[in-house]
């Protein structure tokens, strides 16, 4: 009985939301907002706003995901941190494959 008890605390203990915050930045240190910041593996989300700052309760050991449109997508583990800055790089390859047509002219 003992070990059950102390199993269902570790448990609880394991499984108590954190508060994680951040901001997002690209490689010229300029905020980007807007981009999707997601708690792997759950349907927890939220998106950065103006000045790239983001807050998202999620489990303590639990990893982000940073993706944005013409950025390479980012996964962060955040065992035993609350509070990051991410840098984001942009997609040079997807910004390649840019194509405009004139259809309908």
């Amino acid at each position: 009985m003992l070990i059950a008890l102390l199993l269902c605390c570790c448990l609880y203990v394991s499984a108590q939301n954190v508060t994680l915050n951040g901001i997002v930045t690209d490689s010229q240190n300029l905020p980007l907002p807007g981009v999707t910041v997601k708690v792997t593996g759950t349907s927890k989300a939220t998106v950065t706003d103006y000045d790239g700052k983001f807050t998202l309760a999620a489990p303590a050991n639990s990893s982000l995901l940073f993706s944005f449109i013409g950025y390479v997508s980012q996964t962060i583990n955040m065992a035993g941190k609350t509070n990051i800055t991410v840098l984001l790089q942009s997609d040079k390859m997807l910004l390649e494959t840019v194509t405009v047509t004139a259809l309908g002219i």
